[in-house]
């Protein structure tokens, strides 16, 4: 009867050999090595993944097999750079994006003509295989996601996006949420504008969305004319991008950017006479992190003002770098400058930034003699003139 024999077959199941029993552990033990190594590969930065590759193609037995070729990727390119983190630069060529990569053997696999290769050979090179492929369709899924984003370099254009939903759209049951982190961890990429970014950047949350579309409403009130209070904020959200969120919701993302209330952005008299377009004004003690780009700089008094020869003003310092957030994070923390650590340790400061990618020393001297001229002196924490 059926019973019987699904009995029996339970029995012989049961009194199965322990050979057999043996060689599934032993199976089961070798695939998770294998994902292991697999894993630790992933992890590895650009610079180190390099040197494995360059060891592995330096091997005594790849020259010997001169049938192993190596065949590109379609709209792949070789560009090094000088940054040894920048995994890869996206080229915008004829309405169309070419990857480059900073090593030829990032841009393609190897094809293996004979079977007769030995097996510790072909163990690493089907690990190159494994994650360059999977590199190149993370950053293909990107390119298609975040298309906007990689031409204009604008954070207000990136779209939310999550690493489960790009593991879902690649549809690779290989490519999971944990391998996409590990391979993409502390990896940066360069912009077709030369913008370099980290790839983190590439998958913001609904909430950063939202503080970019904020951000963005507050940095324009120059070219408006008038400053957004918070209550006008959420009537803009809701008009422009659709996005129902409280007056509370909007006034701790203000916060969070550091950036003070309306009144306080009403006050900016100075920066509208000079006509530059500086950032919206930030806390500086309350900072966290600085935008790593050259430019000029203004540092101002929370709530207060100083008497100069021709006038009342917050400004107490002018100055410029070629990278802002090492030289303002200098003054926050071990300034050399007497009066600014003296107000840095005492009063709130708040600070507005002119991004720029040259001249910023000429624009930064523009600035400080419009002030002269207009304070009648120079502001009290500039000892020199630049």
């Amino acid at each position: 009867s059926k019973q019987a024999s699904k009995q029996a077959s339970k029995q012989a199941s049961k009194q199965a050999s322990p050979h057999f029993l043996d060689c599934k552990k032993v199976f089961a033990h070798a695939k998770l090595i294998g994902k292991i190594i697999l894993a630790n590969l992933l992890s590895l930065p650009i610079k180190r993944y390099i040197n494995f590759i360059n060891t592995t193609i330096s091997h005594p037995l790849f020259k010997i097999h001169k049938n192993i070729t190596f065949n590109l990727y379609p709209n792949t390119a070789v560009c090094p750079e000088k940054d040894s983190d920048i995994l890869t630069t996206i080229i915008n060529h004829q309405e169309s994006f070419v990857v480059g990569f900073k090593n030829l053997y990032l841009c393609g696999e190897f094809c293996l003509l004979s079977p007769k290769v030995p097996r510790d050979l072909w163990m690493r090179l089907k690990r190159i295989n494994t994650r360059n492929r999977m590199t190149y369709e993370i950053i293909n899924a990107l390119l298609k996601l975040q298309k906007q984003f990689l031409i204009s370099g604008k954070n207000i254009d990136l779209c939310p996006l999550s690493k489960t939903f790009l593991s879902n759209f690649l549809k690779n049951p290989s490519i999971d949420p944990s391998r996409i982190s590990r391979l993409l961890k502390q990896e940066k990429l360069c912009l077709p504008d030369g913008q370099i970014i980290s790839f983190a950047q590439l998958f913001p949350s609904k909430r950063d969305i939202i503080s970019f579309r904020v951000y963005e409403i507050i940095s324009k009130e120059k070219l408006l004319g008038s400053t957004q209070t918070d209550k006008d904020i959420v009537f803009l959200l809701k008009n422009r991008y659709g996005l129902n969120i409280s007056r509370r919701e909007v006034c701790k993302i203000r916060k969070k950017l550091s950036i003070p209330t309306a009144w306080v952005r009403n006050k900016d008299n100075f920066l509208g006479v000079c006509g530059k377009e500086f950032s919206p004004p930030f806390y500086l003690q309350q900072m966290t992190s600085f935008p790593e780009i050259p430019g000029v700089y203004i540092i101002r008094l929370l709530g207060k003002q100083i008497k100069y020869p021709k006038g009342l003003s917050d400004i107490i310092y002018i100055g410029s770098s070629n990278n802002l957030g090492t030289r303002l994070m200098t003054h926050l923390i071990r300034s050399k400058n007497p009066i600014l650590k003296k107000y840095i340790e005492k009063t709130p400061l708040f600070f507005s930034y002119l991004a720029l990618s040259e001249r910023w020393r000429e624009v930064e001297r523009e600035i400080f003699f419009d002030f002269t001229k207009l304070f009648g002196t120079s502001p009290l924490g500039n000892r020199l003139t630049p």
